[in-house]
């Protein structure tokens, strides 16, 4: 899971396409573009490369995986200073409320990504929740992150198996250590200072959290090559 923590801070190395410029199967590698932005700008597309028998002249494939998300966003109208676990949350206009218990207190001007692993969302999907601290304007956002299944996979090698799936959807918010989904309610945390790519404030965009957070899953999945045996056990190793 450090790994996956380390790998997503890698995205940043690289820049990315909008999906109708992703090129076909064939073509050779440009070395700087792994990711592509769906034109909803609701998903992220990684592009699996094959090589020559000798490690030469990779090329695109026809085989992708995408991450995709579904986020909502409130106001946070007690709290959002970065100074408390607790949080009270507009609502809606009508002045209804809810209340968000934050795993950590990290300051003023950061986003805090969080997850409970023993929350279940389906297949390759984590819930990640993020508050973002302002002395002005702090926001919360909940999302739902997929990793889908491998698109043409035609091969067992070329699976990727539902525990990296479900891993990777929540790398944002882990801290390098196992998912113990035996205790309910347990959380792991980071958290990413405002100045930082990914404490970059979006200021209650939903859309906006829901990209940020795609962009780190796509870039820990460049970071893997995968396999997984009939028990979906996990394994994998450095690309």
């Amino acid at each position: 899971m450090l790994d996956l923590y380390s790998f997503g801070n890698m995205a940043l190395s690289f820049d990315y396409n909008p999906i109708n410029k992703r090129p076909p199967a064939g073509i050779f590698w440009n070395p700087s573009i792994y990711y592509f932005l769906g034109e909803d700008s609701q998903n992220w597309t990684f592009v699996f490369l094959d090589w020559s028998p000798h490690g030469e002249y990779p090329v695109y494939t026809n085989r992708s995986i995408a991450s995709s998300w579904s986020c909502q966003s409130w106001l946070v109208t007690t709290g959002g200073n970065g100074t408390t676990n607790n949080l009270t949350v507009q609502h809606n206009a009508n002045g209804a409320v809810f209340n968000v218990s934050v795993p950590t207190v990290g300051g003023p001007d950061q986003t805090t990504f969080f997850t409970s692993p023993d929350v279940d969302c389906g297949d390759g999907c984590s819930v990640i929740e993020a508050f973002e601290s302002s002395a002005e304007k702090p926001w919360y956002y909940k999302c739902n992150i997929t990793v889908g299944a491998v698109h043409n996979a035609t091969l067992p090698e070329h699976e990727v198996g539902l525990a990296l799936r479900r891993m990777a959807s929540s790398g944002i918010a882990l801290q390098g250590y196992g998912l113990n989904t035996s205790l309910p309610g347990t959380k792991q945390y980071q958290v990413y200072p405002s100045q930082s790519a990914y404490g970059q404030p979006q200021i209650g965009s939903a859309k906006g959290m829901g990209q940020l957070i795609g962009q780190f899953v796509c870039s820990q999945l460049r970071y893997l090559r995968f396999s997984c045996g009939p028990s979906n056990c996990l394994s994998y190793t450095l690309c």
